[in-house]
């Protein structure tokens, strides 16, 4: 996730190969593990993760294809 620390949005790319028939889930979770964002049905191998109504602080994310973990981090917002 680029750039990070993030202060209004931000570009996610997955690394691996995808095809056209692929599909991802992107969650944001807080602290304490509890699911803030979740968006849903993402074919494109890069998006933008706006921030929105989230707070400032430190934040985990995760992109997956069914139940396969693609990516994890850390992500900062300001």
């Amino acid at each position: 996730m680029t750039p990070n620390p993030v202060k209004s949005s931000a570009t996610v790319t997955i690394n691996t190969p995808v095809s056209k028939s692929d599909v991802f889930t992107f969650t944001v979770y807080d602290v304490l593990g509890n699911v803030v964002r979740k968006t849903e049905n993402i074919s494109a191998q890069q998006f933008a993760f706006n921030r929105e109504s989230l707070t400032n602080g430190v934040y985990m994310y995760e992109v997956a294809k069914g139940n396969t973990i693609l990516k994890k981090g850390k992500v900062v917002l300001q």
